[in-house]
């Protein structure tokens, strides 16, 4: 949240807020001449919008939000899978990052796409995990 109120908005930003400002039923129109991936996002930003407003802090706090889900997400997977304290580890180094803090500052989805791939591997390893015959556990190998 660290000076998130300041820069104004750069170019992309500017799209993401501009887009939406408009109705809903504009984004259709909108999508045909861009990604559809960024459908979901702008719907988000949309409802973000007609709730807290367009300034800056209202447009990126999804992105800081996204970006403590997935700073906590990675902890958690590293704690399943090594130690308490290499999941602790890996939840602030991804925090401290320069690319990460740079996007959970950025109204654009990067960082939402970010937590929903750590999330993703999360259950992909609770899955894996699950189907384990738990009276022989793999034990891990040691480099």
């Amino acid at each position: 949240m660290w000076r998130i109120d300041g820069p104004s908005y750069w170019a992309d930003e500017g799209v993401s807020v501009s887009i939406a400002s408009r109705p809903l039923a504009d984004l259709p129109a909108i999508l045909a001449h861009m990604d559809l991936v960024h459908g979901l996002y702008y719907v988000l930003l949309h409802l973000v919008a007609s709730i807290a407003g367009t300034d800056e802090i209202a447009m990126r706090l999804p992105s800081v939000l996204a970006t403590t889900v997935g700073a906590a997400v990675l902890a958690a997977l590293g704690r399943r899978l090594l130690s308490p304290a290499a999941g602790l580890l890996a939840g602030l180094i991804y925090a401290l990052l320069p690319v990460v803090s740079r996007y959970a500052q950025e109204a654009r989805q990067y960082a939402m796409v970010s937590a929903l791939l750590i999330s993703t591997t999360y259950l992909l390893v609770v899955a894996i995990g699950s189907g384990r015959d738990r009276r022989h556990p793999r034990r891990p190998t040691r480099c």
